[in-house]
């Protein structure tokens, strides 16, 4: 509410300070100037109050949320330092197994409401700057759970493959959160990951082909269920933005182990060595190319089941 007044005081006195230079200059406004600026302050109320309500759900998330049984400002200034990691560490005692989320999310409402999503774009800028995720996924439910969490955001998409190895009970559980985030799927095709394999770019190119039917999204990003945020999706944004259409993918030449390619790949590609995670641009040559062209041939060719 502090907000929204502060918000009501600041455009009030704009209006003043509009209508009093409006006096000074002794300027005549035509109905369209009156036009335009109606619409023009019509869309700045309209903004405020996105803005107030984004805030309150984000202050009822942290309330439902809050964990009071740690002591958070003696955590990050060192004092007592064991002692509020002991309080941390005894929090999980309330642990979601998969029979939990496969409960939970029966009522998809009361699902979102009691892990604590956000259900909105919180910002223009992020409505219109969607990016798609990969999550590669084995074990532990919770843990990918609240690595889910604290990406999504509706406008983005989420791409989650299971292992073709993982238990039954995991896949229910994915497939059941799925069916309660808009923009969340699995694919039916499952690989059975080796790591070191061809197998990890196999599972990738799985959840790609399934994501590029989705023409929104501006940038794609590939995680593992094990691993977690340190941005949040407002900043991934900002970060992307700068990015200007660039990529960050790194491959290399000298340092790969070219004793692992046993043959050569189809379609003329050059193989190199690269990190398991890329950023990369929508529209970059690197993903249309190989996406429409080059990449069942190659998950079909012997350089995929002969590479090592």
């Amino acid at each position: 509410m502090k907000s929204t007044f502060k918000n009501i005081l600041f455009f009030m006195s704009f209006l003043v300070t509009i209508c009093f230079l409006m006096w000074i200059m002794n300027w005549q406004p035509k109905v369209e100037h009156f036009s335009v600026f109606s619409s023009y302050l019509k869309n700045i109320t309209s903004y405020v109050l996105a803005e107030d309500q984004n805030l309150r759900l984000l202050q009822d998330l942290a309330s439902q949320h809050k964990v009071t049984t740690a002591d958070c400002k003696n955590l990050f200034f060192n004092a007592q330092l064991n002692k509020s990691i002991e309080n941390v560490m005894h929090i999980g005692q309330n642990e979601l197994n998969d029979s939990s989320y496969i409960s939970l999310a029966k009522d998809c409402g009361n699902f979102r409401k009691s892990r604590g999503y956000i259900t909105s774009s919180l910002s223009a800028e992020e409505e219109e700057f969607p990016i798609a995720f990969t999550i590669m996924a084995y074990k532990d439910s919770e843990m990918v759970e609240r690595l889910l969490r604290a990406i999504y955001r509706p406008q983005n998409y989420y791409c989650i493959h299971v292992d073709a190895s993982s238990d039954s009970g995991f896949y229910q559980a994915m497939l059941a959160i799925s069916k309660c985030l808009p923009g969340v799927f699995l694919p039916e095709n499952r690989i059975d990951v080796k790591w070191g394999k061809f197998s990890v770019l196999e599972a990738e190119i799985v959840c790609l082909k399934e994501l590029w039917r989705y023409t929104r999204w501006k940038y794609f990003i590939n995680l593992t269920g094990q691993e977690f945020p340190l941005k949040t999706n407002w900043e991934l944004v900002k970060i992307l933005k700068a990015f200007d259409g660039a990529n960050n993918i790194e491959g290399t030449i000298k340092g790969a182990n070219t004793y692992r390619w046993r043959t050569k790949p189809p379609l003329g590609l050059r193989p190199v060595k690269g990190a398991v995670h890329i950023v990369a641009n929508r529209n970059s040559h690197g993903l249309t190319v190989p996406l429409k062209r080059t990449m069942e041939a190659l998950v079909d060719s012997q350089f995929s089941k002969k590479t090592s």
